[in-house]
């Protein structure tokens, strides 16, 4: 088999989008569980877990549920139990109000991802297929520069927290010849350049 079907759910979905949230999330995290990516699908995001269960039970359909689930020792299950029956008392139907906000942040990702992918011709040059330069005059025009070279750098698989210490770094006029590494790839800052070279 080619595809992976998981039981991930609409509830799942709102959970995880407050597990992002309390990390510090971006857009990327905050848009929280995608219905497909790669060869894992979740058919069934469209639906709640009560309605899931209810439709279970009436069909006859046998299904087992982690004995984890009920448990507050996890911080989804203290989401699920306490923290989202509390803040629906506050503001009756707000799981309809934080699925809309997800796709807002779903759609909002998608424009950034199609601006920056129009302007990475600009700032990135090559000279070989295993090194990549980008022009710091011309990232430097960019503002905000932090979220800027996140998304230029993440396919990279630079995290923000690193994209975020060399951005810090570039702020330092001494900057050049400082070394950051990814799983994959090693940037380094030069007199003009960010070259990122894949590690052998």
């Amino acid at each position: 088999y080619s595809i992976i079907a998981v039981a991930h759910n609409d509830d799942d979905k709102i959970e995880t989008f407050f597990i992002n949230l309390f990390r510090g999330a971006g857009v990327k995290g905050l848009k929280s569980i995608p219905v497909k990516r790669q060869n894992i699908i979740r058919p069934l995001m469209f639906a709640k877990r009560a309605h899931i269960e209810k439709y279970a039970k009436e069909h006859n359909l046998v299904f087992r549920e982690d004995s984890s689930n009920k448990s507050d020792d996890y911080l989804r299950n203290k989401i699920r139990h306490h923290l989202i029956p509390v803040i629906e008392e506050i503001y009756p139907g707000s799981e309809n109000a934080i699925n809309k906000s997800i796709d807002n942040l779903r759609d909002s990702d998608l424009l950034m991802r199609s601006i920056i992918n129009e302007k990475k011709q600009q700032f990135f040059s090559s000279n070989t297929g295993e090194k990549v330069k980008i022009d710091l005059k011309e990232l430097q025009k960019l503002s905000p520069i932090r979220i800027w070279l996140y998304y230029l750098l993440n396919k990279f698989g630079f995290t923000r927290k690193i994209t975020d210490a060399v951005c810090l770094s570039l702020e330092n006029e001494n900057s050049t010849g400082h070394k950051f590494s990814s799983f994959k790839y090693e940037l380094l800052i030069d007199r003009d350049y960010l070259i990122i070279r894949k590690i052998t």
